[in-house]
């Protein structure tokens, strides 16, 4: 069998089911996070700030995953993977538990730095368990799993919130956590990378200085301090000189923190924008569409998170056609993510058209349409990226595929909390919001075209 770790049929089986159920608790902590945050967020009195603690949470995932990728492809990727899923237990035991705002933060931050340190490792685990003509069907199968946490989080979350019980959000996916954390303790062997391992303080020092002044400016200037201050002047050169030393030593050190030099590949670069984009979409289904329902649509909680319905029963049934028609074909794979862009941008430009009273019909068949796009972007990416690089490079290219992801995730929230600011009207507001999404991921569109130059069979 040509794969890089051999198991078992039975404990091969074990493995990938453990990576289905941590998909699956994922998708619930992240999509559940739309129809819980707002209301804890608001019953510690600090509602203004609901779009920070979503770019903390993600904040912390971009600083982390392609630490953890790129460590994991060296070391290991068992503890990094498993000792991640017992750390956000943890972590969210204590976000339950927080009883003032700034312990959530703090609580929400770590939970999303143990995101990081699991995030890219599902589909890693996967390639290494499986043969390369396995990848298609066995993506397929994660998708799906995220699905089912996609439809399960916002729904029972949705129903807590309504009974009152919103931190018990924090307690669903603890047990799924366990249970994979157990399994790939016990099953998955702990394979590393011949050659020597260092860990890169000083490229991770200048990684958070470049990220968090950015941050900080995002959502503070013009409330804390103004646009045009000595603070926000400060702030920005920290970012730009941490940048420029992060870029100069990540090209030149033998064992990058932030493997920066894996961008000179054309497709992992391609991989990169479009995860970044792509992000607007992931930030407004998950944590701004529920919001919209309830302002817009004058909607609880419960039947807010029912929008979600369509696009997760079309990533349910879809995926396990889209791996099997790519197949190892690029050019299909190139076609599928160019007009993924276009049914993001049709998605959310729709819904910023959608008023009170609007038909729901409408609605559903948006979110359709959307589930497509998102098919394609979970089921297609890390196959396309993997089949264009070598295998040593495969760790390093998915862990900037989740810095990326984890990246837009950060700036798109603090963009959308930006624009929540301009307009008095908030259900105005909102709508902005999702017009600039939707350019956002009108531009996978001719930045795939381009850059996923055509190959000949």
């Amino acid at each position: 069998m040509n794969v890089n770790i051999e198991l078992s049929p039975g404990k091969r089986k074990l493995v990938m089911f453990s990576v289905l159920i941590q998909q699956f608790a994922f998708l619930v902590i992240s999509f559940g996070n739309g129809a819980a945050m707002p209301a804890i967020v608001e019953s510690l009195g600090q509602s203004e700030y609901y779009a920070f603690v979503g770019v903390v949470y993600s904040l912390s995932q971009a600083i982390i995953a392609p630490i953890a990728a790129t460590i994991g492809d060296r070391v290991g990727r068992k503890w990094i993977n498993a000792g991640s899923l017992v750390l956000m237990c943890a972590f969210l035991i204590l976000a339950y538990f927080s009883t003032n705002f700034v312990m959530l933060l703090i609580a929400w931050f770590l939970c999303g730095a143990a995101i990081g340190g699991f995030m890219s490792g599902p589909f890693l685990i996967m390639m290494d368990i499986y043969e390369q003509k396995d990848w298609g069907k066995m993506s397929a199968n994660i998708v799906t799993a995220l699905s089912l946490g996609m439809i399960v989080g916002p729904i029972v979350t949705g129903m807590l919130v309504d009974a009152g019980y919103m931190r018990m959000f924090f307690l669903l996916p603890i047990p799924f956590f366990i249970i994979a954390s157990a399994i790939q303790f016990a099953l998955y062997p702990n394979k590393r990378r011949e050659g020597g391992t260092r860990f890169d303080a000083p490229g991770v020092i200048y990684l958070v200085l470049a990220l968090v002044p950015f941050v900080v400016i995002l959502n503070f200037a013009g409330s804390m301090f103004p646009w045009a201050s000595a603070t926000t002047l400060l702030l920005a050169a920290v970012t730009v000189i941490a940048l420029v030393l992060l870029i100069r030593r990540e090209t030149r050190t033998e064992f990058p923190a932030f493997p920066i030099g894996a961008l000179k590949n054309r497709i992992i670069l391609l991989c990169a924008l479009i995860c970044f984009l792509a992000s607007a979409y992931s930030v407004l289904t998950a944590g701004f569409l529920i919001y919209f329902a309830q302002v817009v649509l004058q909607a609880s909680a419960t039947s807010g998170s029912t929008l979600l319905l369509p696009q997760v029963i079309v990533s349910m049934i879809l995926p396990q056609f889209v791996g099997r028609w790519a197949g190892g074909n690029q050019n299909r794979y190139r076609l599928a993510l160019a007009v993924m862009g276009v049914l993001f941008a049709v998605t959310l430009g729709g819904i910023s058209m959608m008023k009170a009273g609007s038909s729901m019909v409408i609605f559903y068949a948006l979110m359709a349409v959307g589930g497509i796009g998102y098919t394609f972007l979970n089921n297609l990416m890390a196959p396309f990226v993997s089949m264009n690089v070598d295998r040593s490079q495969i760790g390093a290219a998915n862990g900037l595929k989740s810095f990326f992801t984890t990246l837009g995730t950060a700036v798109m929230g603090s963009v959308f909390g930006l624009i929540l600011g301009l307009f008095e009207n908030f259900a105005t507001a909102l709508a902005a919001a999702f017009v600039f999404g939707a350019v956002c991921c009108l531009a996978v569109t001719p930045l795939t075209l381009v850059l996923a130059k055509k190959k000949p069979e």
